[in-house]
């Protein structure tokens, strides 16, 4: 795969504004970019190591702009209906970078073509590598007008003979573009086009217990199931749900039920007092939560997008 740079004009590596998503006089100060620079720092080793190895064993990668110059910049005379990107494992090492670059690609894109040009992103699958960082990075496109996204997180593929980094289940993620862009500005039909969207989530201290609750109109039929590259053994008999305790400042599985196909109940673990919430966040989750009908091979339902979020007492 290729960086996000090479696809990227130098006018959009020259945008100190990320696209229009950040004050540019405030970057670093910007909470968004700390919380993933400060959580980055103590992973980035690992996932730099692994994009090295994945660069390793490619040809020489392009260069910044090279792609644009050369692939891009040739079309900008044809029109588009929008534009469907699946990217971002070459740039797992630095996801603070992404969060900024991405937004901004997309916005000198459509500057450059003149067009209104939705777009449509693929969050990454499941992968031995942990890419948990460089998905949340890949979200920052949303603060783009008609921004969209496929969630992919429960079709991870450990055995594919393409290797891991090329799940099968294409025609699945496929769907997924399909109904994003069906819902979106193109067509604006009334169909679902995500999975189960994180609204808040509320500790109640009398039964020890957090209720975690989801944006009405993704969570109907809300369930869960394995994702397609869990053990048989495991599959949703490990939660994909985690408390952080506000003390101690660890991640503990939390035992969950699904409640009325609405809302989750999470268990809190004897002595955490807890801080926050995540779900799925990880390299190869053995469970996820589903609306609709089934799991990653169903086809009638999406999984819920990975999050994690602060608590509310």
């Amino acid at each position: 795969g290729q960086s996000v740079t090479a696809f990227s004009s130098p006018d959009a590596m020259s945008d100190s504004t990320c696209g229009g998503t950040i004050d540019s006089t405030d970057i670093y100060a910007n909470k968004y970019h700390m919380e993933l620079e400060n959580i980055g720092a103590k992973m980035k080793g690992a996932v730099e190591e692994s994009t090295a190895m994945f660069r390793r064993q490619r040809r020489q990668l392009p260069e910044t702009s090279q792609l644009w110059n050369a692939m891009i910049h040739p079309l900008l005379n044809a029109r588009f209906a929008a534009a469907l990107w699946y990217q971002g494992e070459s740039d797992a090492g630095d996801p603070t970078f992404y969060a900024c670059h991405f937004p901004a690609m997309i916005a000198d894109w459509r500057r450059k073509f003149d067009l209104r040009l939705p777009f449509y992103f693929v969050q990454l699958a499941a992968h031995t590598t942990d890419f948990s960082l460089i998905r949340e990075a890949q979200m920052a496109a949303l603060k783009l007008d008609d921004v969209s996204y496929a969630v992919a997180i429960d079709i991870g593929d450990p055995t594919s003979p393409w290797g891991a980094i090329h799940p099968r289940r294409k025609q699945e993620v496929g769907r997924r573009l399909a109904l994003a862009v069906w819902g979106g500005p193109l067509y604006g039909r009334d169909v679902i086009t995500s999975g189960p969207l994180v609204r808040g989530a509320i500790v109640n201290k009398e039964t020890s217990s957090i209720i975690v609750t989801f944006v009405p109109g993704t969570e109907y039929h809300l369930h869960a199931n394995g994702t397609a590259a869990c053990d048989e053994n495991e599959c949703c008999n490990t939660s994909p749900f985690e408390v952080r305790s506000s003390t101690k400042g660890n991640w503990t599985r939390a035992d969950f039920t699904v409640l009325g196909n609405r809302r989750v109940l999470l268990s809190v673990p004897e002595g955490i007092i807890p801080s926050e919430v995540r779900y799925d966040w990880e390299g190869y989750p053995q469970c996820a939560i589903y609306n609709g009908v089934g799991g990653p091979d169903d086809h009638h339902g999406i999984a819920a997008t990975p999050f994690h979020i602060a608590v509310v007492h």
